[in-house]
């Protein structure tokens, strides 16, 4: 099975301009009525891009995918931040500390220019239970089903492809629209957990282990995956023949066609 990856908008006015946003119907449909009602227009929204199991465009023997498949189902937390974001080593030492704890599996991004923060004994740590990588193809290990929770800063792109995917999160937010994201997901999806800091504002190992066997091991852990599920369900849904973001992408095209021309990504 391929890919679909499909963007949608929301049309100010017939003269207006038309923002372009990636979501759909069922996740943000309250917010976005509310929007349309303020401003009298109409949107479209549809999902982002849903993953098969394997893609035949990446090599099948990327290492974290080779690695991935030596591993138990839904056993994996896959830890990235982002490409923006940066933490000190103190942070990171207790991060790395908090996987290990763990006692899970994982694959932690770690970009090429912060990998010399990490301390040669948190390096030789992780290696027994994880990777450490500067790297990974996202969308394929968040498919995957050895894949159990997503470490994430909560961005919305990397929100959306957990979703679609079907995998609980841990949030760790930072700026901009992530908190108000991790929010959501955590109390009105219900889709797993957001980190809670320190009196210094640091996210201990203790926090991060708590966080984890919540999503994983916890009383909760049935919940978040039925939501994930379901949420995954509705993504698909919405963009089968006859769906809303079927509909909605097609009506959308057709205003675009007919000569609206104001078109923001």
């Amino acid at each position: 099975m391929g890919r679909s990856s499909l963007r949608a908008g929301c049309s100010v006015s017939s003269s207006g301009p038309t923002t372009c946003r990636r979501s759909w119907q069922s996740l943000t449909g309250a917010l976005c009525s509310f929007g349309h009602r303020c401003s009298n227009s109409r949107g479209w929204r549809t999902p982002t891009t849903c993953s098969s199991t394997h893609s035949t465009i990446l090599n099948p023997s990327e290492p974290c995918l080779a690695w991935l498949d030596k591993q138990l189902p839904r056993s994996v937390i896959l830890v990235s931040y982002g490409t923006v974001s940066n933490y000190d080593e103190a942070q990171l030492e207790e991060l790395g500390n908090g996987l290990y704890n763990s006692g899970k599996p994982f694959i932690w991004v770690v970009r090429s220019n912060e990998e010399h923060k990490l301390s040669d004994e948190l390096r030789d740590k992780c290696k027994e239970r994880g990777l450490i990588v500067s790297w990974c193809p996202q969308l394929e290990v968040l498919a995957h089903k050895a894949t159990g929770c997503f470490f994430t800063h909560c961005g919305w792109n990397s929100t959306l492809e957990a979703i679609v995917n079907g995998v609980p999160m841990v949030a760790i937010p930072h700026w901009a629209d992530q908190p108000t994201i991790s929010k959501y997901m955590e109390s009105m999806w219900g889709l797993g957990v957001r980190v809670r800091k320190d009196e210094k504002g640091l996210v201990t190992r203790d926090e991060v282990e708590r966080c984890i066997k919540d999503v994983m091991d916890g009383d909760s852990k049935d919940k978040y995956r039925k939501s994930a599920t379901m949420w995954m369900q509705k993504a698909k849904a919405a963009m089968q023949n006859g769906g809303s973001s079927d509909k909605n992408i097609t009506e959308f095209a057709a205003k675009y066609s007919s000569g609206q021309k104001n078109i923001v990504a």
